[in-house]
């Protein structure tokens, strides 16, 4: 037997194993989650990445994330602005910003009964040129 058919064997085994655990875990309930509203920038992929964490945990990761910037970004509303956050006012104090994104989450229990999530995360930052950075998170809706 050729090296070539005993390699073509291994793998319609391994296919036939995948479909067959596929097949197994069919009735087990499973979620899809879309984070596509969450944005393209910066801080709209690692709240992709990080929405599931509590929400000091996610302060965390936010508040690091945006001082590695630089000040000179927590200075700027443009910069802010790219980096994802919206509605930004700038005041004597400093600069306040907001950022609101939705994930959507599908529950698909057996027999492919879909329940729907949404999952709102709201963070608010306020920069101020002689006071640390303030992050705060609240996360609303829940699966």
């Amino acid at each position: 037997m050729s090296a070539c058919r005993v390699a073509g064997r291994s793998v319609q085994v391994g296919l036939l194993m995948l479909v067959g655990c596929v097949a197994a875990c069919a009735d087990y309930p499973r979620m899809d989650v879309n984070v596509d509203d969450l944005g393209r920038h910066r801080l709209g992929q690692l709240v992709a990445k990080t929405w599931m964490l509590s929400e000091e945990r996610l302060q965390a990761r936010v508040q690091q994330e945006a001082t590695s910037t630089g000040t000179a970004c927590l200075a700027s509303v443009a910069c802010l602005e790219s980096f994802g956050f919206n509605d930004c006012i700038k005041t004597a104090s400093g600069i306040r910003c907001n950022y609101v994104g939705d994930v959507l989450a599908v529950v698909v229990k057996p027999k492919g009964i879909r329940v729907p999530h949404r999952i709102r995360v709201s963070i608010d930052i306020q920069t101020a040129q002689d006071r640390p950075v303030v992050v705060n998170v609240g996360k609303s809706g829940s699966i």
